[in-house]
C-alpha cells in the first residue's frame, strides 16, 4: 500500500481514539430507573442524572456517558485509567479507599422491603426480620445499601443470596419464590410495582421503624480527575443542587 494510503488509513484508526478522549470526564452509569435511565438521543436522565449533567455543565466540563454494569463500573473507577466519575453511588469505606466523591447529587427516600408475604410486617423490625431463619433475603451483587443496613446484615446474618442481576431480575425472584423479600429505596420500589404489571397484586412493600432515612448518593470518581475539576464539580453542586 503507497505511503499516502497507509497515512490516511492510521488517520482513521486514530480519530474515535482522539475523539473518546476529547472529553473532559466519562460518567458511568448503569440502567437503573427511576434513577438513571437512557433516552433515544444518547443522553441519560432521572433522580440522579439530572443533577449530575446539571453540575456538569455547570462546572463547563465536556462529558460522554458509557453505560456498564455496577461491578464493572467499580472496577473502572479503580483502575484509574481515564478521568472518570460513576453518577449515583453511596460512599463507603471501601469505595472511599480508591476514588474520591463529590458533594452529594441527592438523598433517597427512606428504605423498604418488597415482599409477596402478608405476615412479614408482623416481624415489627428489619433487625428481627434479618435475623430470622425463615425468610430468604435477595440482594445484588456488590451493592451498598448504605452504612445502616450493610452493618445490620453484617449483624444480623440473614439467609441471603447474591445476585449479579439488575432490580427487576430480584422483585422477580422474590416474586417467583425463589427469595421471600428484597430491599430497595422506596421510589425505585414503586417505579417498578407501578410498571411491571406480572408484580403488581403480588409484591407488596412494607415499611419498618428502624428502616434508615435514604441514603445520599454522589459523583464516585476516580484518582485521575484532577483536583481542579472536583474543585468545578463540587462548586456546581452547591450552587445547582439541594441535598437535605
Amino acid at each position: 500500500m503507497p505511503l499516502p494510503y497507509r497515512i490516511a488509513l492510521l488517520a482513521c484508526l486514530l480519530l474515535p481514539a482522539a475523539f473518546a478522549q476529547a472529553v473532559d470526564l466519562t460518567l458511568y452509569y448503569n440502567e437503573r430507573p427511576p434513577f438513571t435511565s437512557s433516552s433515544t438521543n444518547g443522553e441519560v436522565h432521572g433522580l440522579t442524572a439530572d443533577p449530575a449533567v446539571a453540575a456538569v455543565r455547570a462546572a463547563g466540563l465536556s462529558y460522554q456517558w458509557q453505560e456498564r454494569p455496577v461491578n464493572r463500573i467499580l472496577a473502572l473507577v479503580k483502575a484509574n485509567q481515564e478521568p472518570a466519575c460513576a453518577v449515583a453511588l453511596f460512599k463507603t469505606p471501601d469505595r472511599a479507599a480508591f476514588a474520591q466523591f463529590s458533594l452529594p447529587l441527592y438523598r433517597d427516600h427512606p428504605t423498604v422491603v418488597v415482599t409477596s408475604h402478608d405476615d412479614l410486617g408482623s416481624l415489627g423490625t428489619l433487625a428481627s426480620l434479618l435475623s430470622s431463619r425463615r425468610y430468604r433475603l435477595i440482594v445484588k451483587e456488590r451493592f451498598s445499601y448504605g452504612p445502616v443496613i450493610d452493618d445490620m446484615m453484617e449483624r444480623e446474618h440473614p439467609v441471603k443470596t447474591s445476585s449479579p442481576y439488575e432490580v427487576i431480575d430480584l422483585l422477580t425472584a422474590v416474586r417467583k419464590d425463589l427469595a421471600d423479600y428484597t430491599i430497595l429505596p422506596r421510589e425505585e420500589a414503586e417505579y417498578w410495582l407501578s410498571r411491571d404489571k406480572q408484580t403488581q397484586g403480588t409484591l407488596r412493600i412494607v415499611s419498618f421503624p428502624d428502616l434508615p432515612r435514604g441514603e445520599q448518593r454522589f459523583l464516585m470518581c476516580s484518582n485521575k480527575v484532577s483536583p481542579a475539576i472536583m474543585n468545578k464539580l463540587n462548586a456546581a453542586i452547591r450552587q445547582s443542587v439541594h441535598v437535605e
